[in-house]
């Protein structure tokens, strides 16, 4: 797994010829390479089952430091707050709490894992598979496994968390003080920047947009829990309104189902019951919602993706995959990947072949 493809790093090794070493390390793109043959591919499964069985098989210490226990909440907080206002400072955070992580499962996270939770690891472990079994059959970079990486580095994160104490308090404080960051910048994105479509420091508008609608019914679950402890209620229906509109902002139009099932789920008796929410609460909950989503760029959308498709389908007219908001290219993916499918069912075409 080391060293840039096609470069005999073993012989560079074997000799200790650091400058030949140091020389490849500089200048080639990546100083790894994928398991892409039978044998690395099987070394490579081997060593990560056997990790996972010192996992489960080594000694547990049984007391866990103090500094883990007061470190972790407040960089999962941190995290929190920063993944969407600041530009990387979220990444910084977030390798502390993966190396915290695995430093916590090797040597103190407990094995009273349930069947449930057993399925969830595995199925991360198999996502994070994938690539590698690509790799089998098609050139794969190492930019696209970094990708499915995550999946592995989720497992220590979710077997520290899990055993790491929060206050409920403050972690719902937590969530609605950042929905309501989350739309103080996107107003700052659309007044200061001239965004159209607001998309902040992610690479689409409709990253931030999903991730702001997330933080939007986060906060909006949180209302039951501060009516339960006597909490005033308007601080987290306002948070729900800011990052909702920091949503609206994005022009998104995917996520639209979802509201429309989550407004239809909040007129039920069994939503009003869990959530403890009144009828004048959820009459004021939907004019926030409909204001918000009348003075957005998404009614716009929607109608640009009406004419553009309704002409492209009712007079063949290819130019329209090129006009504003057009869903014309989104229709000629699906009709190549389902053409990619049925030339290439069982190996694929790989994860970087596609376009």
């Amino acid at each position: 797994m080391i060293g840039p493809p096609n470069i005999p790093i073993r012989e560079v090794l074997l000799s200790f010829n650091i400058n030949k070493l140091l020389d490849i390390f500089t200048n080639a793109d990546t100083f790894y390479r994928i398991a892409d043959t039978p044998l690395r591919f099987v070394f490579f499964i081997t060593s990560i089952i056997f990790f996972i069985l010192m996992l489960f098989k080594r000694k547990q210490k049984t007391n866990i430091p103090k500094f883990i226990m007061f470190t972790m909440p407040i960089a999962v907080y941190l995290f929190i707050i920063t993944i969407l206002t600041t530009n990387g400072i979220y990444n910084y955070i977030a390798i502390f709490i993966i190396l915290m992580s695995f430093y916590f499962s090797i040597f103190y996270s407990k094995n009273n894992l349930s069947s449930s939770e057993v399925l969830i690891i595995f199925s991360y472990l198999g996502i994070f598979l994938i690539p590698f079994y690509s790799s089998l059959f098609h050139e794969t970079t190492f930019s696209e496994v970094d990708n499915y990486t995550r999946f592995l580095l989720v497992i220590p994160v979710y077997l520290t968390l899990r055993e790491i104490e929060f206050s409920s308090f403050n972690f719902f404080t937590v969530i609605n003080i950042t929905s309501i960051l989350i739309g103080l910048f996107s107003i700052y994105c659309l007044l200061a920047l001239g965004e159209t479509r607001v998309r902040g420091f992610t690479s689409t508008a409709l990253i931030f947009g999903n991730i702001s609608l997330l933080f939007s019914l986060f906060s909006f679950l949180t209302i039951s829990y501060y009516r339960k402890h006597n909490k005033n209620i308007f601080f987290p229906i306002i948070a729900s309104s800011f990052s909702f509109f920091a949503w609206s902002a994005t022009g998104s139009r995917g996520s639209v189902i979802l509201i429309i099932i989550f407004l239809i789920l909040l007129m039920t008796k069994q939503f009003k019951t869990v959530l403890k929410l009144s009828n004048n609460l959820i009459i004021l909950i939907i004019l926030i919602t409909t204001m918000i989503f009348i003075y957005s760029p998404v009614l716009t959308r929607y109608s640009n993706a009406y004419q553009s498709t309704y002409n492209y389908i009712t007079e063949g007219s290819k130019h329209y995959w090129m006009h504003s908001d057009s869903i014309v290219p989104r229709i000629n993916i699906w009709k190549g990947a389902v053409i990619l499918i049925k030339k290439n069912t069982i190996s694929g075409v790989g994860l970087n072949n596609f376009n």
